[in-house]
């Protein structure tokens, strides 16, 4: 039940992040001093594939960051 209001609650940031043009969820911080990314990062380790699953789809769509191409010749 704890990562379903996690990620309620972080799609609800990124919708007001969108409506708002923020640059960033505000929800963000809050969740991050809350030890959200280090309770996220345990959760990976978790027995159940479905957990496992769950925290990934989490990390991946509201913690990582677009990666840049760089260009292979400067």
């Amino acid at each position: 039940r704890g990562l379903e209001c996690t990620e309620s609650a972080l799609n609800r940031g990124r919708q007001i992040q969108e409506k708002e043009e923020m640059k960033v969820n505000p929800f963000y911080d809050d969740l991050a001093a809350g030890g959200i990314i280090h309770s996220l990062e345990k959760l990976q380790q978790h027995h159940s594939n479905e957990v496992y699953q769950k925290v990934s789809n989490i990390i991946d769509t509201y913690f990582m960051e677009p990666m840049e191409s760089e260009p292979l010749v400067k």
